[in-house]
Formats: C-alpha cells, sequence, structure tokens
C-alpha cells in the first residue's frame, strides 16, 4: 500500500478509518492527531474537517459543503473551505506543471 491508494481518512472515536482508491477500509489505532503529521498537504492531503482527510489526487469534484473523491463524499467545514480550495488548486497547477 502506498500513499496514493488512500482515498481519505475518517477519525471515529479511538481509531482512524483509511479508506482505499479500491474500496477497501482499515480500522488502525491512531490519535487522528498523528495522522495529520504523516497526512500533510506535502505529500497531497488536506483536512478539511475535523474528522476528516482526503487526498487531493483522488478529488472529483467539491462544493462548499462537500468534496467527492473517488470512491465517496466527505464534509468540508465552513473554517476550512477557502483553505480546502487554495490547496487543492495549487496543487493541482503543481501536478500539471512538473
Amino acid at each position: 500500500m502506498t500513499l496514493n491508494d488512500v482515498d481519505y481518512l475518517e477519525a471515529q472515536n479511538k481509531q482512524v478509518l483509511v479508506c482505499l482508491s479500491n474500496g477497501t477500509t482499515l480500522k488502525i489505532r491512531e490519535l487522528f492527531a498523528k495522522c495529520e503529521g504523516v497526512f500533510t498537504p506535502a505529500k497531497g492531503f488536506f483536512k478539511c474537517h475535523r474528522s476528516y482527510i482526503v487526498n487531493l489526487s483522488h478529488i472529483k469534484q467539491f462544493t462548499r459543503t462537500m468534496v467527492t473523491t473517488g470512491i465517496s463524499s466527505v464534509p468540508i467545514s465552513r473554517n476550512n473551505y477557502s483553505a480546502f480550495k487554495d490547496a487543492y488548486f495549487s496543487y493541482m497547477f503543481d501536478s500539471n506543471s512538473g
């Protein structure tokens, strides 16, 4: 499994669900805050909600309230929308120009 296989992460109680692009879901017993340190914007991920981190390369579309990835839709918090939009377009520009 590589980072690119990860579609999104979801915090649930004291576990993190790692949802892969092939539809598989893995449960890990880890603090979500620790995952934030691994799945960073520099690696193509963004925390769009207090409970979700999405892989920017898997985003199909987004609105002010939702991000649609290859397999699911996850919420965007109102406070994170502007930063998310900036991170997404910056990521897309960087990945297309390099």
